[in-house]
């Protein structure tokens, strides 16, 4: 893996010369795979403590889902339940960079100036004022393909993330400050529409994964395959808590790729796996 620069809130930067561990933490009470687990500080606190402990480089903290069928919540709802999680992390751990996964300048706003470090926004800009966010905060962000690919699923995903960078310099975000996903197992995401290639079409993850190289426009790309359904597809497991060994072979395949950052549920076992390969 090419080493690559994350640029948090504050105006310090990490140099990573290796694939990072994201850990997830989802503060929403619908997600497809831990939906209403941190139901409390102290539960909260305990994940974060597992977490850290078990080598995570970055926490991913969300309070909108994203899953198929999910439901809009308004800035108020969504900053009810982020805020008082990155209120935790900073008082286990000043230095962990928090990502904030979100789709609102408003509440990326408010995450940074509550201790957060970056943005993860699925929609790549889709609000306005996001890149001014971005901008005045100095922090790196992740930019999500949320649009269906077409049967070709690597030039429709180099196609996506051309517009998508052009577009994001023109709102003035340096490209050193871009970040790639390349939405496993998500179709066409504004209109919900999920059975669009890639969707959970099994094959196409797998050279999204593979792949990454070549639609990366020598960006640093982010995998995010833990517990998602196409994993379920191929494994034959249907509880997305228990995709562990599907979800443990993609960020394998993640890491020897090339991927710059994995986002994953099962920390622990995840950098283990990496230590193994070492």
């Amino acid at each position: 893996m090419n080493s690559f620069s994350l640029y948090l809130a504050g105006g310090q930067a990490i140099e990573a010369k290796r694939t990072l561990v994201m850990g997830i933490l989802n503060a929403t009470p619908d997600s497809f795979s831990d939906g209403g687990e941190l139901e409390n500080e102290a539960v909260i606190k305990k994940r974060v403590q597992e977490m850290i402990q078990s080598g995570a480089d970055i926490l991913d903290v969300g309070g909108e889902s994203t899953r198929p069928g999910h439901q809009k919540v308004s800035e108020k709802e969504e900053l009810g339940r982020i805020l008082p999680v990155i209120g935790v992390i900073r008082n286990v751990s000043k230095t962990i960079p928090i990502s904030v996964d979100t789709q609102k300048a408003s509440v990326a706003k408010a995450a940074l100036q509550a201790g957060a470090s970056m943005i993860n926004d699925v929609s790549a800009l889709s609000d306005r004022k996001m890149a001014n966010v971005i901008n005045d905060f100095g922090c790196s962000v992740i930019l999500m393909r949320n649009k269906p690919t077409g049967q070709d699923v690597i030039k429709g995903c180099k196609e996506q993330f051309e517009k998508i960078v052009k577009k994001a310099e023109k709102e003035g975000v340096g490209k050193n400050k871009i970040l790639l996903d390349p939405g496993l197992g998500f179709g066409d995401l504004k209109k919900a529409d999920y059975k669009t290639s890639p969707g959970s079409d099994p094959a196409a993850n797998i050279l999204l994964i593979l792949g990454l190289q070549k639609y990366s426009l020598g960006l640093p790309v982010v995998i995010g395959a833990s517990r998602k359904r196409f994993l379920g597809d191929i494994t034959g497991v249907e509880k997305a808590k228990d995709r562990l060994t599907g979800s443990i072979a993609a960020a394998i395949m993640a890491q020897q790729a090339g991927a710059a950052i994995v986002r994953v549920h099962d920390v622990a076992e995840t950098i283990q796996a990496f230590k193994n390969l070492s």
